[in-house]
């Protein structure tokens, strides 16, 4: 029996984002362990409601995936985070999913899936120590979580297997910072 590949998803959920957790849970190889957020496109909150709408779409069997909730600020240069934002919004609507009315089959149970117990840079850190030299990271938004992760915790450069990260899609940022 062939292993499945063990993926945290750090993400600030956007349409983008959501598909990425469509094709991840839906991918039979693929074992999502869990999905953390980070302020972007949206706030974190925000981020981490469109991650729990994203596995409702998907299916109910996906709700053993927790989503946590990471940082709500950019380490550096809060004022970058608007602008971010601003730019978003002609992609992602307000909400991050294009402002897509929710389902009326009956709400995503977030209270649930979301775990307020512990931030997404611990969760990250716990999930590797966990799953030693098995977890790839794939950061689809701003890189704070993965940052503050290497913080807590310098052993998991490690333990871990791999990093996949989208990058910036605006110069602006870029620039600003130059």
């Amino acid at each position: 029996m062939k292993m499945k590949k063990k993926i945290i998803i750090d993400c600030d959920t956007g349409v983008d984002d959501a598909q990425a957790i469509l094709m991840a849970v839906l991918t039979e190889d693929v074992e999502v362990l869990a999905i953390t957020c980070v302020a972007g496109n949206t706030t974190v909150e925000q981020a981490a409601k469109n991650s729990v709408r994203a596995l409702y779409a998907a299916d109910d069997k996906c709700f053993s995936v927790l989503v946590y909730l990471g940082s709500d600020q950019p380490l550096l240069d809060s004022s970058l985070l608007e602008t971010l934002r601003e730019d978003a919004r002609n992609f992602h609507g307000i909400d991050g999913l294009g402002d897509a009315p929710e389902t009326t089959v009956g709400e995503p149970p977030y209270g649930t899936v979301i775990d307020r117990s512990e931030k997404a840079a611990v969760a990250i850190c716990r999930l590797i120590h966990e799953n030693p030299d098995e977890v790839t990271i794939v950061a689809l938004g701003p890189l704070t979580n993965i940052a503050l992760a290497m913080r807590l915790d310098r052993d998991i450069c490690k333990k871990i297997k791999s990093l996949y990260i989208m990058g910036e899609s605006s110069n602006k940022a870029i620039i600003s910072n130059m």
